[in-house]
């Protein structure tokens, strides 16, 4: 079982091109990703039996090359004239349906070695209770020939 990495030591190579990590400054990168990590760590805690790691900046292992495509989508987003091609589209809607998924419960991480209790309240029942049923109509046989 892996540890959980920290996403901000994590490679930006095959992410971004030289180029691209030239225009972006590197402040704004480390903002980024440690706003995603934020972000995709209250994802996993939406499911209530999932547990993060104490470390504020850790993600499971599958989670962090995610997370460094959706920060690079949003970063290059704010770029003006930038267009992304068809194969990122379909990278940052990919991972953006996984943490969905995670999100659901359908996908759950490992946990950490050095996990925390999740704090969020466990699921109520929802739904509407009827108290009665609808009243009846008036028809021809109720009005007793009036």
């Amino acid at each position: 079982m892996e540890d959980w990495t920290d996403i901000t030591t994590e490679s930006w190579d095959g992410i971004l091109s030289a180029d691209e990590l030239n225009v972006i400054a590197e402040g704004d990168r480390t903002r980024e990703l440690t706003k995603m990590a934020a972000e995709i760590r209250t994802m996993i805690t939406t499911w209530s039996p999932n547990t993060v790691s104490a470390d504020p900046l850790k993600l499971p292992p599958g989670f962090v090359g995610r997370a460094m495509i959706l920060v690079r989508d949003r970063l290059l987003g704010g770029i003006p004239d930038y267009t992304q091609d068809d194969t990122r589209k379909k990278q940052t809607e990919s991972a953006e349906k996984w943490l969905f998924l995670v999100a659901t419960g359908k996908i759950r991480p490992q946990p950490a070695t050095d996990a925390i209790p999740n704090d969020a309240p466990p699921e109520k029942a929802s739904g509407v209770e009827i108290v009665s049923g609808p009243g009846s109509r008036t028809g021809r046989q109720r009005m007793d020939g009036i």
